[in-house]
């Protein structure tokens, strides 16, 4: 009736654990990623066009894509403050008038990390300070060009793909709340 957990592997950004379950007899275990919990901002310029990064995943073959602005929360920042400077090193802006639209669990299956969306507004621009190894490019496109977007493969991100629907279901249940 134990359970052993093995950490396997470990590194800056995840670890890997391997749980055993003696009473599962033939049963290789459960294994998950243990990571910090993230944030994404939708974040807006001038009212209308919508701040994304474009860039190539290592992970995933092909061309750069689009994505929202996100990163990691760090050990000692609250979402909020790390929404802020995640946008501040991918893109270089500042934002204002961030608020939260809710937040998803990214992986079930194997992880319990936590995205939290935002939407905000661009304030001041200012140049970038990415980490080794991004090469972001900030670009805009307008809240109707997503659809499509998404579509023809330009979106491909999980967490951007969360983020949106939640902005998404937001917006719907406002327009039917006016013609209730």
């Amino acid at each position: 009736m134990t359970n052993d957990i093995n950490i396997l592997h470990t590194n800056p950004w995840f670890s890997v654990h391997h749980r055993s379950d003696a009473n599962t007899v033939g049963s290789a275990g459960w294994f998950r990623v243990a990571r910090p919990d993230s944030v994404m901002v939708i974040a807006v310029l001038n009212g209308a066009d919508l701040l994304f990064i474009r860039g190539q995943r290592d992970t995933v073959a092909g061309k750069a894509r689009l994505e929202f602005p996100a990163g990691f929360i760090g050990p000692s920042e609250n979402p909020e403050d790390a929404a802020r400077r995640e946008i501040r090193e991918e893109t270089g802006y500042d934002i204002s008038n961030l608020r939260s639209i809710g937040s998803f669990v990214e992986s079930p299956g194997i992880s319990a990390a936590e995205c939290h969306c935002f939407t905000a507004t661009i304030s001041t621009i200012g140049p970038a300070s990415q980490e080794p190894g991004e090469s972001w490019e900030a670009e805009f496109h307008t809240l109707k060009s997503v659809p499509r977007l998404i579509t023809q493969g330009e979106i491909r991100d999980g967490s951007t793909l969360g983020c949106w629907a939640l902005l998404s279901a937001q917006s719907s249940t406002a327009d039917n709340r006016k013609t209730v």
